[in-house]
């Protein structure tokens, strides 16, 4: 008796036969086992708990790396009252103090948030033995253009302004 074959899913994000002798042979190899099958989430009808909910593929769904320390801080001009997250390597900081990545998250100004790539953002503050600030800034539809992008210019605002001061080149001003 012969076993029967399961079907295979169809890819939902093939990529091109035109493009893959482009691509470098270890991306084609992650994108055929990872991402090929995800439903690409424009394609989904719009229900704003699944849009808001975070991704569940990929490095956003693994567990964050442990950082030296993570604290919060709130923008105040324009009264939204954003916050920001900043994540700090451990150890001691260089004497020139610890360069910044300011981190807007992914979800074209309508998903995403200050938990949603969490693994991410630990990944990078640790690797690149830098401090990250990811930015809370109001989503779309519910805040119109330009409501993202104020948050986003008053984040490195503020980064410029008092968190390179008390955070990276004074340390003991904390």
């Amino acid at each position: 008796m012969a076993t029967p074959v399961e079907p295979q899913p169809v890819p939902k994000q093939p990529l091109h036969d035109s493009i893959i002798s482009r691509l470098d042979p270890e991306y084609v190899i992650f994108h055929e086992k990872y991402l090929q099958h995800i439903t690409p989430p424009h394609s989904l009808p719009w229900d704003p708990v699944k849009m808001r909910a975070p991704p569940d593929f990929g490095a956003a769904s693994r567990k964050p790396v442990e950082v030296g320390k993570i604290a919060e801080y709130e923008l105040k001009k324009g009264g939204h009252g954003r916050k920001m997250r900043a994540y700090t390597p451990p150890g001691q900081p260089p004497t020139t103090g610890w360069p910044v990545i300011l981190y807007f998250h992914g979800g074209g100004w309508a998903l995403g948030g200050l938990d949603s790539e969490q693994s991410i953002i630990t990944n990078i503050c640790v690797g690149a033995k830098c401090v990250v600030l990811s930015v809370d800034y109001r989503l779309a539809p519910e805040n119109p253009f330009p409501a993202a992008v104020e948050d986003v210019v008053e984040a490195l605002q503020w980064r410029l302004e008092v968190f390179l001061l008390v955070e990276i080149w004074q340390p003991s001003l904390r």
